[in-house]
Order: structure tokens, then C-alpha cells, then sequence
């Protein structure tokens, strides 16, 4: 790729200064992110501008230095001058240059001077780093040029993936959040799950338990009828046999009568146990739909969870991507 830049350097360099010019819209996402930018002069990292000095002495043999704010030399195609000071990158840092111009006639009165073109790389209004390249002025200003246009996209590029980074950072701190905010729901309608799985059961034990009433019922009334029987055949008896038989028919008439009364109780208990049953089948009816409920709501949060937990992952990828292309 870079042979192509090189070959066709008017090409590319309108391409670069469009690129330069276009302003990048960030979504108000993106802007909600907030964070902190970094001192843009650490966006141009040393590696990045020694690939530019290597590229650059490959494609047309020409020696290039990068220096930064202090005029010490960080990237170099003679990596032995890297840490050495440089005295015109340090005015043109300072802004005591606007670009430093050597030319073949002034290097050659000049002791260990080369000629060439220092120039400030200035991104929003801050001076990032010096470029200078060596050669003859005239040959060399087209590559200057060049050179910086591309440092320029890169800082641009480097400074909107540090805030894509830092805002899917932010979203993943969000979705962590959410996460468990999710699992304690979950928790809590497993808990209520649960409950109502509980209350169907004791509710269920309690129907039958008013069941064997009913079958105790069922014998204190049959008792009951027995006994209104032999208190009916107690006074037949005593009217059979006259005077003698009167006391013991005032007995039977007795017996008649809390026989009577019995079956009237078990009657009214048995109204109130009927209508205590279908209280209770309500209950289970409500409970068994509540219980369906609850765990399709559990089921659902459980399922939103993989998914965030699915996104979270997703995003952690994208940064390991927009990491690796830096």
C-alpha cells in the first residue's frame, strides 16, 4: 500500500487533505461517553512514527526524524540518533520557526548540517511533533507534506478509536450493571416462584384436610340418623307398653331431638366447609397462575441476562479488534 501512496503521490495527497477536511460527525452516543481525552500529543506513539521514518527512507531513500515538544529525537530511519537533541526541531516546537529550510548552498557552509525541511505536525491547534526530512528542499517539500498530511489522519483515526474504546468501555460498565440488576430480579422472582409453589402445596393439603372433616361429617350425620331411629322406635315402644314405658319415652324423645339437632350442625358445618373449599380452590386457581407467571418472568430475565451477557461480549471484542488495528 504504501508503494501505491508513493507512486501516486497527487492522488493520494488530494485524497489525504479530503480526508483531513471532512469534518467525523460522532452520534450523541458517542458524545455521552465522556471521557477524559488524552494530552493529544500522546496519540502519536513512537512506533506508529517510526514505521512513518522507515516507510519513507524504503520509498524514496530520503532520512527522516520525528522530535517532540523538548526537540529530542524519537523516531529516526538512523535509529542511533533517537534521544539526541535537536536544535531546529526545538524552535520550530517552540513556534520560534514556522518550518526550518535548509538549503544545499546553506548546508555546505554549514558544519554537520544536511539540507532539508523541519516542520511542526499541528493537529487542533497544538504543535505534535517535528518532521524533518532530509534533502534537497525543492525534492523534499512534496514528501513533507505528505508525511504529515498522513500523520494527521492517523491522529485523527487514533483519537476516534479511543473514544469509540472508551464509550463501549462505558456501555460495558452499564451492561455489567444491568446484568446484575437482572440477576437479583431473578433471584427474587425465583424466591416468589418458589412461595407460590409452596402455597399451592399447603393449600392442596389443606383441601384435603377439609375433606376427611367432610368424611367426619358424613359418619356424625349417619349417627345421627341411626340415632333419630332408635329414638323413634324408643317411643313407639313406650306408647306400646303405657304407663310403664313413660319415663323412657321422655328419654327417647330426647334422643330425638340432639339427633335432629346434630344433623342440623353437620348441615351448617358443612355449608361453611363447602364454602371454605371454594375459597380455597380460588386460591390454588390463582396461586397455580401466579406460580406460571412468575416463572415465565423468571425464565424471561434469565433469558435478557444471556443476552446482555452476549452483548457484553461482543463489545469486549470489539476492543480487543479496534486494539489490535491501532
Amino acid at each position: 500500500m504504501t508503494k501505491i501512496i508513493l507512486n501516486s503521490f497527487a492522488g493520494v495527497k488530494k485524497f489525504a487533505t479530503n480526508l483531513i477536511d471532512t469534518e467525523y460527525t460522532f452520534t450523541t452516543e458517542l458524545q455521552r461517553g465522556g471521557t477524559v481525552m488524552q494530552d493529544l500529543r500522546d496519540l502519536l506513539t513512537a512506533e506508529f512514527a517510526q514505521q512513518i521514518c522507515e516507510i519513507f527512507l524504503e520509498e524514496t531513500g530520503k532520512p527522516v526524524i520525528m522530535a517532540d515538544k523538548d526537540g529530542i529525537i524519537f523516531a529516526a530511519t538512523d535509529k542511533k540518533r533517537i534521544g539526541n537533541f535537536h536544535s531546529v526541531a526545538k524552535k520550530v516546537m517552540n513556534g520560534e520557526l514556522k518550518e526550518g529550510v535548509v538549503t544545499v548552498e546553506q548546508a555546505q557552509s554549514m558544519e554537520n548540517v544536511k539540507p532539508g525541511i523541519n516542520i511542526p505536525i499541528i493537529y487542533k491547534g497544538i504543535r505534535i511533533t517535528s518532521l524533518g526530512i532530509a534533502g534537497d528542499p525543492t525534492v523534499v517539500r512534496p514528501y513533507v507534506g505528505l508525511a504529515s498530511r498522513l500523520v494527521q489522519l492517523w491522529l485523527k483515526n487514533q483519537e476516534l478509536l479511543n473514544q469509540l474504546t472508551g464509550t463501549i468501555n462505558n456501555i460495558n460498565g452499564e451492561l455489567q450493571e444491568i446484568a446484575a440488576a437482572v440477576e437479583e430480579v431473578t433471584a427474587g422472582a425465583q424466591q416468589i416462584a418458589d412461595a407460590s409453589q409452596q402455597t399451592h402445596r399447603t393449600t392442596t393439603e389443606s383441601m384435603e384436610k377439609i375433606k376427611k372433616v367432610e368424611s367426619v361429617l358424613r359418619s356424625i350425620k349417619q349417627i345421627a340418623t341411626q340415632s333419630n331411629m332408635i329414638g323413634l322406635n324408643a317411643s313407639i315402644e313406650a306408647a306400646r307398653v303405657g304407663e310403664a314405658g313413660r319415663g323412657f319415652a321422655v328419654v327417647a324423645n330426647e334422643i330425638r331431638k340432639l339427633a335432629a339437632s346434630s344433623e342440623e350442625s353437620v348441615k351448617d358445618i358443612n355449608e361453611v366447609l363447602q364454602e371454605i373449599q371454594t375459597v380455597f380452590n380460588d386460591i390454588a386457581g390463582k396461586v397455580e397462575e401466579n406460580k406460571v407467571v412468575t416463572q415465565e418472568q423468571s425464565d424471561s430475565l434469565m433469558t435478557v441476562a444471556d443476552r446482555i451477557s452476549s452483548i457484553e461480549n461482543s463489545m469486549n471484542d470489539l476492543v480487543q479488534r479496534i486494539q489490535h488495528s491501532e
